[in-house]
């Protein structure tokens, strides 16, 4: 008799939400991660795309890109796309193919070439049991709107393995990053995100931002931003919805500026990038409509935290803050590479 198998939380946020019929959906799986003695990192998507009717045809996606941090120059993007085939989606355990590429919940193989250069990865984490979801309400995960989920099933994991890039073969031993989960109907009206676990002075904390903008018909809503913090073993979340439209925020790229209060916590982030440090890429969304995403691991973040005993700390990810600007219009200044 085989014994029954119990996924645990984070498994079950990773197991793919697309029903094999619905059309106008897509849903992404991505995972970054810091190679410390390189000063590279890498950005590594499993996709899939379901146009509405006359769209376009369902694909899967196979997105990699590397960033070098000492010299930008040798940045590399490699995608390919090819017929969605329902058959390479499993559930239970979670697996997720895009050809002979795979992603576990506690692994990630693949390789990509092209003119440009080659890109291969065999890495595998310990997943947590706890999932990480960044919404405040679990109903959120079941309404129609946002249009777009997230979770986040691997937070902040420690990457074993190994990267190849072109020439160099990068030894992957407890590398820090993290895997997510995306699906919904619509991407937002535009949007900008964050994640950091690598800090200058080795600080035991994990941090995550998003600034949207959502669209109802011609409306669009104020920019909305969600911030979450771990430090001192204890979880911040300055997410409250009410909160959402009063943070300040300032989007200029390759900057991104912020000021929030919440969970007895006020934040003051900094955080930039060199414009020869973002990689363009082109998102699709179901309707036919396009988003140009401007992507960086190696950013820069000096993030201030105040207490509510007044204790002031601040942490910085030199070169290690990964930063993305979603958006509805091309940046003439950032060429757009795949």
């Amino acid at each position: 008799m085989t014994a029954e198998r119990h996924p645990t939380p984070s498994e079950r946020d990773n197991r793919t939400v697309w029903d094999g019929r619905r059309e106008g959906w897509y849903e992404v799986y991505y995972l970054k991660l810091n190679h410390r003695a390189s000063g590279t990192a890498a950005w590594i998507r499993y996709t899939l795309l379901v146009p509405l009717p006359h769209r376009g045809v369902p694909v899967a996606e196979l997105w990699a890109i590397a960033f070098d941090a000492r010299d930008p120059s040798r940045n590399l993007a490699l995608k390919r796309s090819r017929p969605l085939d329902p058959t390479a989606i499993r559930r239970d355990p979670f697996a997720f193919a895009v050809g002979d590429a795979r992603l576990e919940h506690s692994s990630a193989r693949g390789a990509l070439e092209g003119p440009a250069g080659r890109l291969q990865w065999d890495l595998a984490w310990n997943p947590p049991y706890e999932t990480f979801r960044p919404f405040p309400y679990d109903a959120m995960y079941r309404w129609p709107l946002p249009k777009t989920k997230w979770l986040v099933p691997n937070q902040d994991v420690a990457f074993r393995g190994v990267l190849t890039w072109n020439d160099r073969v990068l030894e992957c031993t407890g590398e820090p990053g993290q895997q997510s989960h995306l699906w919904g109907t619509q991407h937002a009206d535009r949007w900008v995100w964050g994640h950091a676990n690598l800090w200058a002075d080795g600080a035991d904390a994990s941090f995550e931002c998003l600034t949207s903008r959502l669209r109802f018909g011609p409306v669009p809503t104020p920019d909305l931003t969600l911030l979450l913090l771990r430090l001192d073993g204890r979880w911040r979340r300055l997410n409250a919805l009410w909160r959402a439209p009063l943070h300040r925020v300032r989007i200029d790229p390759p900057n991104y500026l912020f000021e929030a209060a919440g969970d007895g916590l006020r934040l003051r982030g900094i955080a930039s990038a060199r414009l020869a440090d973002l990689v363009g890429v082109e998102y699709t969304d179901p309707d036919g409509s396009h988003l140009w995403c401007y992507n960086t691991k190696v950013a820069d973040l000096s993030l201030e935290v105040r207490d509510e005993r007044g204790r002031q700390r601040t942490l910085r990810a030199d070169r290690t803050f990964a930063l993305e600007f979603v958006q509805r219009e091309r940046d003439p200044r950032i060429p757009v590479r795949i």
